[in-house]
């Protein structure tokens, strides 16, 4: 489940593909690289994947646990509100709120990330809470499950990693089975759909534990 190439690990590093490396540097710079080799990368704030944690929980702190989180399964984003800010569109942000009113109750848009959300079939909309935010978690392989969202009896079980289907956070629901997680294939972000869970790129997911904390609202759509 780790990286399977220095430039697998760079790639997710910048927040990218291994493909867009490839054109910024040739194949034979990119496929060759080491450790200590210089790549030309994207101008972004890198993921450090070496500052997570096997098994580390977060709990509710600063009012995080507070906010809500709208999950909107048409226009495939991820959107975070803080209730002790008073509303304010962010400029380009598609709001998804039902009207003038709820957007107040929810307060201001903090954050917004792509996301896959599941096949329709598997969807459930509604309002449940946010239980649990792990890092590196293992994966419960379940065939059932995948193939018709409900919960087999046999399953096996997949060490932690950034290539562990899941990826490096598990965000779980009061909505069994279901939760926010990352993935191992970032190119499949907002084209792809899932059994049920909603997935973000490894770089968007392990930044949830800023925005929001186990306790907040998450209201899918």
């Amino acid at each position: 489940m780790a990286y399977r190439s220095y430039l697998e690990f760079m790639a997710e590093r910048y927040h990218t593909s291994e493909s867009f490396l490839i054109q910024l540097n040739g194949k034979r710079k990119a496929y060759g690289a080491r450790a200590r080799s210089v790549l030309k990368v994207p101008n972004i704030r890198p993921f450090k994947v070496e500052e997570l944690k096997v098994g580390r929980n977060y709990k509710d702190e600063n009012g995080l646990g507070a906010r809500s989180l709208v999950v909107d399964t048409k226009n495939k984003q991820l959107f975070i509100y803080d209730p002790l800010k008073s509303a304010r569109s962010a400029g380009g942000a598609a709001m998804v709120v039902d009207d003038g009113e709820e957007e107040e109750r929810m307060g201001r848009l903090v954050a917004m990330f792509p996301l896959t959300p599941g096949y329709e079939r598997f969807i459930h909309r509604g309002s449940w809470r946010l239980k649990n935010m792990v890092e590196f978690p293992v994966w419960r392989y379940d065939k059932q499950l995948l193939k018709t969202g409900k919960r087999g009896k046999e399953a096996v079980m997949v060490a932690h990693g950034p290539n562990n289907p899941v990826g490096v956070l598990w965000c779980g629901l009061s909505k069994s089975g279901i939760g926010i997680h990352g993935t191992s294939s970032p190119r499949t972000i907002g084209r792809s759909r899932s059994a049920g869970c909603y997935r973000l790129a490894n770089w968007d997911v392990a930044r949830l534990v800023s925005y929001v904390r186990p306790g907040a609202r998450v209201i899918v759509r």
